[in-house]
């Protein structure tokens, strides 16, 4: 998962726990090395507001995931099924300018 995205909703909700990342799916830019399905499939997308807004599912659809130790437990990098220890040597890098 490799992309730039201006969404305002995304970085409100990124930055403030306010709203949430619905949108992003059709404002994003895939940069080299994207090969992912999220986030244009994103059909879900959390808004809990609970200081997790870039780690635990921003935006998802079922199968597809992304969620950064959900109690130590849950690592998706566009990939899940729910169970546990789905992806635990993913690298998740969020980059921000």
């Amino acid at each position: 998962m490799n992309f730039k995205t201006a969404h305002a909703g995304s970085i409100t909700y990124f930055t403030t726990g306010t709203g949430t990342a619905n949108g992003i799916q059709n404002s994003f830019t895939p940069l080299n090395g994207h090969t992912t399905n999220l986030p244009a499939t994103a059909i879900a997308f959390d808004n809990s507001g609970t200081n997790n807004e870039l780690i635990i599912y921003p935006f998802y659809v079922a199968s597809f995931y992304w969620n950064i130790g959900l109690s130590n437990f849950y690592w998706h990098l566009d990939d899940g099924d729910g169970t546990t220890n789905d992806n635990t040597s993913t690298l998740h890098r969020v980059w921000v300018r």
